[in-house]
C-alpha cells in the first residue's frame, strides 16, 4: 500500500488557472446558447398569440353562424363585433404578411385593425367571402407583437365552412404543431 505525502500546506482543490479556464469555457457556451434560447422563446410566444387570435376569430365565426348573420357578403371586420378586444386601432403601423414580401401596413382605411388583450393587432382585409363554398375565405393579418419589429405577421384564412388555415408562405416562426 502506498501512501501519498500531504503536508500541512498543501490542500486538495483547483488552482486559480483551472477555475479561470472553466469560467471562460462556460462563458463561450453561454454566448452561443442564450441568444438561441431567447429567439425560441419569442417565437413560441408569437405562435401562442397567433393561435389565440385565430381561436377568437373562429369563435366569432361560430357565433355569427348560430345567429344566422353569416353570408357570402361577410367581411372580416364584421366578426369584430363578436370578439373581446381592447380598442379599434387606426394609427398603428404593423408588419405585413410574408405572402406580400413583408414590409409594413398602416391600420386605418381600408384595413380595420383591433388591438387584442394579448398585445397583438388583428388587421381585417376588406374582401368578403364572395360565395358560400367551403373553399371561399376571408383574410386577416395577425401581428403578434402589435407593431413593427421586422417579425412578419401571419395571415389566417377563415373558410366559409369554418376551417382556418394560413396563407402560404407562413413566416418561419409560425407552425401549427
Amino acid at each position: 500500500m502506498r501512501l501519498l505525502y500531504c503536508d500541512k500546506y498543501s490542500r486538495p482543490g483547483f488552482t486559480l488557472a483551472e477555475l479561470l479556464i472553466a469560467l471562460v469555457i462556460l462563458g463561450v457556451i453561454a454566448t452561443f446558447t442564450i441568444p438561441k434560447v431567447l429567439v425560441t422563446q419569442q417565437n413560441q410566444r408569437s405562435v401562442a398569440i397567433a393561435k389565440e387570435d385565430m381561436a377568437a376569430l373562429s369563435g366569432a365565426y361560430q357565433m355569427m353562424q348560430q345567429q344566422g348573420t353569416l353570408s357570402a357578403a361577410t367581411v372580416p371586420a364584421d366578426l369584430f363585433a363578436y370578439i373581446n378586444y381592447v380598442r379599434v386601432d387606426s394609427t398603428t403601423v404593423v408588419d405585413n404578411d410574408p405572402a406580400y414580401g413583408g414590409g409594413t401596413e398602416q391600420c386605418g382605411n381600408p384595413y380595420a385593425c383591433i388591438r387584442m388583450h394579448n398585445g397583438s393587432i388583428i388587421v381585417a382585409d376588406g374582401a368578403n367571402f364572395g360565395g358560400t363554398a367551403t373553399n371561399n375565405a376571408i383574410y386577416w393579418d395577425i401581428d403578434p407583437d402589435g407593431g413593427v419589429n421586422g417579425q412578419l405577421s401571419v395571415e389566417p384564412e377563415l373558410h366559409y365552412g369554418g376551417r382556418i388555415t394560413t396563407h402560404a408562405p407562413d413566416p418561419t416562426w409560425f407552425s401549427w404543431n
